[in-house]
């Protein structure tokens, strides 16, 4: 059994406390859905219940948080992760090995196995995702799923009671998440309790039997689905079709029509293998087109073709009347925001006004930006930080921060600095339903007042119907289908 007890925690740098939580049990074998809004204390309840808090993460704390007997207050992350297997959002995050086969013998290792239980747990654990192939794959030839998929194995192959799972669907499409819960319900019913954390409930729920609900630094609800939606309800969002959208009654596009972005017949092959084929895609200053498709089919590696990041084999990339086509990345930089899957990547200062501060200072195409808005048209980082919500955490170590709000905090360092191209891989995830309507509002206004073309990809049907201009549909590497969005037109 999973006990809490009178826990109490306060991030070094907080003024209250970050989480506070009388009492929870959980049982053995129980699949538990946890959610609630962005930066409501998920995060930090995972933290505490694989010791993390206190053993890395600095502050105040105090109660009991006891597994199996074991509290965490006297076992550190190591002695506690042969009870508790931890999956991170982003699966890269936790990849040493470049094979995914070495990586699931890596963590077997760790726990001291020898190499023919290595063999045989990797044999169980093959026969477990029904995919024997997979892991004799290089990681970086996995899609995202596959990832997420190869990170569980991991860490079921050493068989830990408790399994927790950090937004493990944010990346994936529904087939994606379809093939990922039922690797979960496997691991349930060989005895493993699943604990994991999803901020789109509807895509999941059919899976859990039970539901934690964390808001403002506490458990709100514990109960089932209906209890949730009662919550949720009570906030104004329906979990069965999400519409939290501002309120400014939808009006023909007004963006500029001049072209901010432009593509052409862009085409990529790796190994030997054409990825993309001849895509072209465009963008007009202030306007919003969205990428969708299923994981796998390309709209990753054409934004990173456009950043240059990897070789193009044929095309042409203009940005604001420039050509970029053969550039260096740094170059690129000057013209083009990017934000990758990993937002922990842009975030090394100790602060998020330090963070901020460098990006208006080195990758600005106007070093001399110091107001809200410039006559240029660049918006500084207070003003966008304060746009996106995060005022109130400009002295926080920005590493302490959930995933949505590390999210939010990397693209407000993409926002600043007077760039007119903004390529956005996925940046919702992590996000509440409140947060993106919020997001994706800010990212409208800036997009339309200061002309910036945004191209990012997403699976969010949400964000799809109610905020993109244009929309493209990638299949194989190809632009399968292009058309104007209904919140267009």
């Amino acid at each position: 059994m999973l006990q809490i007890r009178d826990l109490r925690f306060r991030y070094s740098g907080c003024d209250t406390v970050s989480f506070h939580l009388d009492s929870l049990d959980i049982e053995r074998g129980e699949m538990v859905l946890v959610c609630g809004p962005t930066g409501s204390g998920k995060t930090t309840f995972f933290r505490c219940i694989n010791s993390l808090i206190p053993h890395f993460y600095g502050g105040e704390f105090g109660g009991h948080v006891v597994v199996e007997g074991l509290d965490t207050r006297d076992a550190g992350p190591y002695e506690m992760s042969g009870l508790i297997g931890t999956v991170f959002q982003d699966p890269e995050s936790q990849f040493i090995m470049l094979s995914a086969r070495e990586e699931i013998a890596f963590n077997l290792r760790n726990h001291g196995m020898g190499e023919e239980e290595i063999e045989q747990a990797i044999e169980r654990v093959s026969s477990l995702l029904g995919d024997y192939d997979l892991v004799e794959k290089n990681v970086v030839e996995l899609s995202a799923g596959q990832k997420q998929r190869i990170a569980i194995a991991s860490v079921a192959a050493w068989r830990p009671p408790y399994i927790l799972l950090d937004e493990p669907t944010s990346q994936l499409d529904d087939n994606g998440t379809a093939s990922l819960m039922d690797l979960l319900l496997k691991l349930n019913a060989r005895g493993h309790t699943i604990i994991m954390s999803e901020h789109r409930i509807e895509r999941v729920a059919e899976f859990f039997n039970r539901f934690i609900l964390i808001n403002e630094g506490t458990v709100a609800v514990d109960g089932n689905y209906q209890d949730i939606e009662k919550w949720y309800g009570s906030k104004g969002v329906s979990l069965r079709y999400v519409n939290v959208t501002d309120d400014r009654p939808i009006t023909a596009a007004t963006w500029d029509t001049r072209v901010g972005l432009s593509v052409t017949g862009l085409s990529v092959s790796l190994g030997g293998k054409e990825i993309l084929h001849d895509v072209s895609v465009r963008s007009g200053r202030g306007e919003i087109v969205m990428i969708a498709g299923r994981n796998g089919s390309g709209k990753t590696t054409l934004l990173r073709a456009i950043m240059n990041f990897i070789p193009k084999t044929s095309g042409r990339v203009m940005a604001d009347g420039v050509d970029i086509s053969e550039m260096e990345p740094f170059r690129i930089a000057q013209y083009a925001g990017y934000l990758s899957h990993n937002p922990l990547s842009y975030l090394f200062h100790q602060t998020l006004d330090e963070e901020l501060r460098f990006s208006e200072r080195y990758l600005s195409r106007d070093r001399h930006a110091e107001s809200a808005l410039n006559g240029d048209g660049n918006y500084d980082g207070r003003y966008i930080s304060g746009l996106l919500g995060l005022e109130g955490m400009i002295q926080r170590f920005p590493r302490e921060f959930s995933c949505g709000e590390r999210e939010l905090a990397a693209i407000a360092c993409t926002l600043v600095g007077g760039r007119k191209i903004l390529l956005l891989d996925e940046p919702t995830r992590g996000m509440d339903y409140w947060k993106k309507s919020k997001f994706m509002s800010v990212i409208r206004k800036i997009s339309r007042d200061s002309g910036i073309s945004v191209l990012m990809t997403t699976h969010d049907k949400f964000l799809l119907a109610s905020f993109a201009d244009r929309i493209y549909r990638m299949e194989d590497g190809r632009i399968a289908e292009s058309e104007f969005s209904e919140c267009a037109a």
